[in-house]
């Protein structure tokens, strides 16, 4: 079903770090069914490789940027690492930066930002794609929601 946008022409959705933790994925993270128009939900990012996920999402697409909100898969049901390997084994992401913490304009910490890269491929044999995300993982809640 295509929707039409209700945003008026040239406008270019540019949110800091801040503004996407502290106000779109808390407001995510407080009431799951609210949607934001610039923002899509696919519910897991990691269902696809990056190609395939952008060409779902072609119509939103302002200078190669998606902005998405996805769960977290854990490694291990108890463990604290996460899985980010692409369903099928056609690859994965990895960090290519450390965290950088996030922060309001009151200097409350809001969350966690993180790069990452796409490897196309298993372990030693991946490549290194053109596909690059920032991750963002609020410290808010106990929740384990994600924006991309």
């Amino acid at each position: 079903m295509e929707t039409t946008s209700v945003l008026p022409r040239g406008y270019v959705f540019a949110p800091t770090d801040s503004e996407l933790l502290g106000y779109f994925l808390f407001s995510k993270i407080q009431n799951p069914t609210v949607q934001f128009e610039e923002i899509q939900d696919p519910n897991n990012i990691y269902e696809y490789v990056p190609d395939i996920l952008t060409s779902l999402y072609e119509r939103n697409n302002r200078a190669n940027e998606w902005y998405f909100f996805s769960r977290v898969n854990k490694k291990h049901a108890n463990g604290s690492r996460l899985s980010r390997s692409i369903a099928g084994q056609k690859g994965f992401w990895r960090a290519s930066t450390g965290e950088k913490k996030v922060r309001g304009c009151n200097g409350q910490l809001l969350g966690k930002r993180t790069s990452l890269n796409y490897y196309e491929g298993k372990n030693s044999k991946a490549r290194l794609d053109h596909a690059r995300i920032h991750l963002g993982a609020s410290t808010r809640s106990s929740h384990t929601q994600q924006g991309a």
